[in-house]
């Protein structure tokens, strides 16, 4: 009897040997060793969650990005940085809007 072992590869890259799959593991490794050679310079949180918005709104070619932490105390999620030096913090609830679905997810 034939089996189905066929997974779902939409949105993912190709896995294997071939040349393409190669170069992005290559390029998958030199992000990280840039990330940990960068997180490894800096002396406070606030920094390093810096460079890790700066190296994912890069590498996704997004125009800006926000890590949200969640306040297990009030149940909100809240922003401790965000692109272009954003001053202000932002606080939603830990249910709510696309963040609050992706962290119950």
């Amino acid at each position: 009897m034939p089996t189905n072992n066929t997974k779902n590869t939409v949105g993912k890259k190709s896995r294997g040997n071939s040349p393409t799959s190669m170069r992005y593991k290559l390029h998958q490794a030199e992000i990280l060793l840039n990330v940990t050679k960068t997180i490894a310079a800096f002396e406070t949180l606030d920094e390093v969650l810096m460079a890790l918005v700066e190296v994912t709104t890069s590498e996704l070619n997004a125009d800006r990005g926000t890590i949200f932490m969640n306040d297990a105390e009030t149940s909100e999620l809240y922003s401790r940085t965000a692109m272009c030096n954003l001053t202000r913090e932002i606080r939603v609830l830990n249910t709510d809007g696309i963040a609050g679905h992706v962290f119950t997810s």
